[in-house]
């Protein structure tokens, strides 16, 4: 898939997170690709009795499951009504909550036996622990362990796409409801009516941001 298809799809996920403008462009930053340390994945496979390499090979086959189908988990925790959700964008690593259903579901689709799957929750609430400097206590409540998404390889290069042209549309005084809304419905398939149903404001509200956008890069077109 093109990257400017997938930095569609990457803003559109963003964008129902109910993020306010200024928090959605603030999110889009810096660059991180999430490796599991060796010493978390040989302790889990020690408490688990099981082999390391096996452990190792079945953390890649999720990886890759969740990379593949991450339209699926994140619309999973987008959706989710649960006040121990965690949903944190981690650099160019997704953190979402499964239940012990969701993990039971993961584990019949990939054929996971239940020693090794509990020794692959081992690794991710370690791993999560890490990412964002809390522990088990703070961030969880019983029955739901995290589970971590790398982004999709052209994600990243989706997402220095967008700082690039947001970059460009900042320094010509766009706000970032303007520049939200042009991009939007100027660069995706949304339209204003639609886009404003996905912002909870008036359809009004986006099409004056849409205006106040298209005269305020007038005047900086060249001649």
């Amino acid at each position: 898939m093109p990257s400017d298809l997938y930095s569609r799809r990457y803003l559109q996920f963003i964008a129902i997170t109910n993020q306010t403008p200024s928090l959605i462009i603030h999110n889009i930053i810096l660059s991180f690709r999430m490796r599991f340390h060796p010493e978390t994945v040989q302790a889990a496979a020690d408490t688990q009795e099981i082999g390391t390499e096996h452990l190792g090979d079945t953390l890649q086959r999720i990886r890759n499951y969740a990379r593949e189908h991450i339209d699926y988990y994140l619309e999973i925790a987008w959706q989710a009504e649960r006040e121990e959700m965690l949903l944190e964008d981690t650099d160019e690593t997704y953190i979402v909550t499964l239940s012990e259903t969701e993990w039971a579901d993961l584990a019949d689709h990939l054929v996971i036996d239940d020693p090794t799957l509990a020794a692959v929750q081992i690794v991710h609430q370690s791993q999560a622990e890490t990412l964002l400097d809390v522990t088990e206590t703070e961030a969880l409540s019983e029955n739901i362990t995290p589970f971590i998404i790398d982004y999709p390889d052209n994600w990243a290069l989706a997402r220095e796409m967008i700082h690039q042209h947001w970059g460009y549309l900042l320094h010509h005084g766009l706000s970032p409801a303007e520049l939200l809304d042009y991009w939007m419905v100027q660069k995706t398939e949304f339209t204003p009516k639609n886009w404003a149903k996905v912002r909870d404001v008036h359809p009004e509200a986006v099409r004056k941001n849409i205006r106040q956008a298209k005269n305020k890069l007038s005047r900086h077109s060249p001649l």
